[in-house]
């Protein structure tokens, strides 16, 4: 039988930094690789909505099958402001010699991996966040008149992409919390150096397995 689980506190999460991007370099059969991961924006919110594939079957007046699949994750990020590095690079943009930005009708925003943090409610902790693969669509741009009595800030706003699974073992999205009881140290101090991979053995999945059988039929 399954032993019981202490009904204990759960850190939450309680803030959003340490934004950053690795551009996609390939995604095959054989593999998945990512150019070194560079800082992305000062991180104001972050929203991930699944997308499903879903699919109902009626009949004899019933349901008989309802299912649903995920398939990728919607990404709004609200940022502080875009450098115009970063802005030309996760929107396939140009720069010239003088440093301005050229915005043409051939431009296309390259895939790639999209990593964050958020700090634990327990103040020592913290949860890891990667989607593999995807891009950004060019974001709206808003500008205020300076008014005598306040001062208003033009922040960035929301920069949404769509992001969906890796052709080479399906994997969309990818989160490790400190405090996890098997969280590899190693992988969080490297998690901005180099995107990180699940690690998936033949020993955690017949550990998965043997839980599930434990688990008495209702």
């Amino acid at each position: 039988m399954a032993k019981n689980r202490v009904k204990a506190k759960v850190p939450l999460p309680i803030g959003l930094e340490s934004a950053y991007v690795a551009l996609l370099t390939k995604d095959d059969a054989e593999g998945t690789t990512y150019e070194t991961p560079e800082y992305f924006a000062r991180a104001i919110k972050a929203t991930i909505t699944p997308i499903l594939a879903t699919g109902t079957l009626e009949s004899e007046d019933e349901v008989e099958y309802d299912e649903s699949e995920i398939i990728g994750y919607t990404l709004s990020f609200e940022a502080s402001q875009l450098d115009d590095h970063m802005r030309a690079l996760i929107f396939g943009h140009k720069i010239d010699e003088d440093g301005g930005i050229i915005v043409s009708n051939t431009d296309k925003p390259p895939e790639l991996a999209f990593m964050f943090r958020t700090p634990l409610s327990d103040k020592k902790n913290f949860k890891y966040v990667t989607l593999y693969k995807g891009s950004f669509k060019p974001n709206e741009e808003s500008y205020e008149t300076k008014k005598k009595e306040s001062i208003t800030y033009s922040v960035e706003g929301a920069i949404e992409g769509n992001f969906y699974c890796r052709t080479s073992d399906g994997a969309c999205k990818y989160s490790l919390r400190s405090d996890s009881e098997n969280a590899s140290t190693s992988k969080i101090e490297k998690w901005f150096t180099a995107v990180q991979e699940p690690n998936i053995t033949e020993a955690v999945r017949a550990s998965k397995d043997q839980k599930i059988a434990e688990v008495p039929a209702k």
